[in-house]
């Protein structure tokens, strides 16, 4: 991806990138076209320039209407700004990237483009690619930005995954409460609506795979994190399938999880607590950049307090 002429002399367009995704019977697959006046070109998603004077999110939503059909209203995920060399136009894109998650039962259909200068009445056949199959076959570099890992908001039909996954003695370990799982699940429930934590389902590919949350320092009471300021957030996660334990994932979904995160909202600062003999959670966060600052008594006992501070060279 990287270009190797001078950028100076190209022209800088602004783009805009829709990964629209549904689940069918537990696979992830994303909402791809053809065109049909250019079947020789590999598969892509709704994308396009953003007008002059245009707000980028108005842009996206414009985009994916015009091109697919689709009125959708709001998106789940900013990924983040990217560059892309369009090096036959002398051009360098801009493309803000962005993910829907969204219930299609419709499995293919034809639109006609309804707008826009270049392709006002084109004919876009669209259909569902499996995630990793997209990655491999979209045009113009358009599967480079798809995330390994994604986060699925955690409703309450995921709940008897999370049963699954506390019972087991890797994750029961460091994280028994002592509580029943009627008392577990009332707080699993109460907390999915909540705007202090977010909880998510991890895939790997097609694959839920583990759990992470995120949550406001300063708003969740209760003896925890006195006197943090309003943009610090805490996270908590772990691997609930045995089988990806120890093989790097838990490092890569943090990461991603905190790249996510710093587009998505203002923080200023990461923190976690593990307990002093996780030290595979440990290791872990000191991989992705955490600090261990001290121990700390919280009311679960005492944890270690890990930090990770937010700047412009992370």
């Amino acid at each position: 991806m990287e270009y190797k002429g001078n950028i100076e002399k190209m022209e800088t367009k602004n783009k805009v990138l829709s990964y629209i995704f549904r689940d069918n019977c537990g696979v992830r697959e994303l909402l791809v076209f053809d065109h049909r006046d250019a079947p020789e070109v590999n598969p892509q998603v709704p994308a396009g320039s953003v007008d002059v004077g245009e707000e980028i999110e108005k842009a996206v939503f414009r985009e994916i209407f015009e091109e697919s059909g689709l009125e959708l209203t709001s998106y789940d995920l900013y990924l983040g700004q990217y560059n892309y060399h369009r090096q036959d136009l002398k051009q360098l894109h801009k493309r803000d990237v962005y993910i829907f998650n969204i219930q299609e039962t419709r499995d293919q259909w034809t639109h006609i483009v309804s707008d826009g200068e270049e392709d006002k009445g084109m004919e876009f056949d669209y259909y569902w690619l499996p995630v990793e199959e997209a990655r491999s076959r979209l045009v113009s570099e358009m599967g480079e930005y798809l995330p390994k890992y994604f986060f699925s908001e955690l409703v309450e039909s995921d709940l008897s995954i999370i049963e699954q996954w506390l019972k087991r003695p890797h994750v029961k370990e460091f994280w028994d409460d002592g509580e029943s799982w009627e008392e577990s699940y009332e707080k699993y429930v109460l907390k999915t609506s909540s705007e202090v934590v977010k909880q998510y389902l991890v895939y790997f590919q097609d694959k839920p795979i583990g759990y992470i949350q995120y949550y406001w320092a300063s708003k969740v009471g209760d003896g925890w994190w006195d006197g943090y300021p309003d943009d610090v957030v805490g996270i908590d996660q772990y691997i609930g399938e045995f089988d990806y334990v120890g093989k790097g994932h838990g490092t890569r979904m943090i990461q991603e999880f905190i790249y996510l995160l710093r587009w998505n909202h203002n923080i200023s600062k990461i923190i976690t607590d593990p307990g002093p003999t996780n030290l595979r959670a440990i290791r872990c966060y000191e991989k992705c950049g955490f600090k261990c600052v001290g121990e700390i008594e919280t009311p679960d006992g005492k944890e270690l307090l890990m930090e990770y501070e937010l700047d412009e060279s992370n």
